[in-house]
């Protein structure tokens, strides 16, 4: 299909990052819908557990979204490469920021789930679904944040990062489904224990972030 080929749409598909920016934009849509729904039932059912992170996924989705823009931004302007260090600098330390503050938030709500506990039971096929999806977010996310290892654009390695994070979000729900479906006493304590480890950890990541140069 040549005059596929030698579409602008092609070209920018044919190249690695490009093609990689593509993907996590395709996936906001359904990042936002995911978030919406949970803050839809958060307020229906009356579940803090559903409104706060409903509100977390909503504010990584604002986060990606604006990872794209200044993507979007550096390779269709023509900056000078003054323009495009700021353009970068600047870029690091807002992402990098607000991978720390989503961290903090994230494990402020797991001290919140190990001090007061919430009551949220799923049936063994639904703890199942949460399971499989949270162990392939987790490893794609992983995988994907491995092979942007060498690729030399801070926004894309941001981008993975972000999915690292919101893999390590779905990894520590697992957790809590699981527990819960065995009816455990600590699925409420051991979940924000781990969560708040699992925080910790990507709060330092946000940290390294914001004092990269690249």
């Amino acid at each position: 299909m040549k005059w596929f080929r030698e579409t602008q749409f092609a070209r920018h598909y044919e190249n690695t990052i490009d093609r990689m920016a593509l993907f996590s934009a395709v996936s906001l849509p359904f990042g936002l819908l995911v978030a919406l729904v949970k803050l839809v039932l958060g307020i229906a059912f009356g579940s803090a557990w559903l409104l706060l992170f409903g509100g977390y996924y909503l504010v990584l989705v604002l986060a990606k979204a604006f990872l794209l823009q200044r993507y979007s931004l550096e390779r269709l302007e023509r900056l000078s490469t003054l323009q495009l260090k700021r353009h970068l600098l600047l870029g690091q330390r807002i992402g990098g920021i607000s991978y720390f503050l989503l961290s903090a938030v994230f494990t402020g709500i797991c001290a919140w789930l190990y001090r007061s506990g919430v009551d949220v039971h799923y049936t063994k096929n639904v703890t199942l679904l949460i399971a499989t999806i949270g162990f392939v977010k987790f490893i794609s996310a992983v995988v994907g944040l491995i092979r942007t290892r060498h690729i030399d654009n801070a926004w894309v390695r941001l981008l993975k990062a972000f999915n690292v994070a919101n893999g390590a979000v779905a990894i520590v729900l697992t957790q809590y489904a699981l527990l819960e479906m065995q009816r455990s006493a600590s699925a409420s304590s051991s979940t924000g224990l781990f969560g708040m480890a699992v925080g910790c950890i990507l709060m330092l990541v946000g940290v390294r972030l914001m004092l990269r140069r690249n």
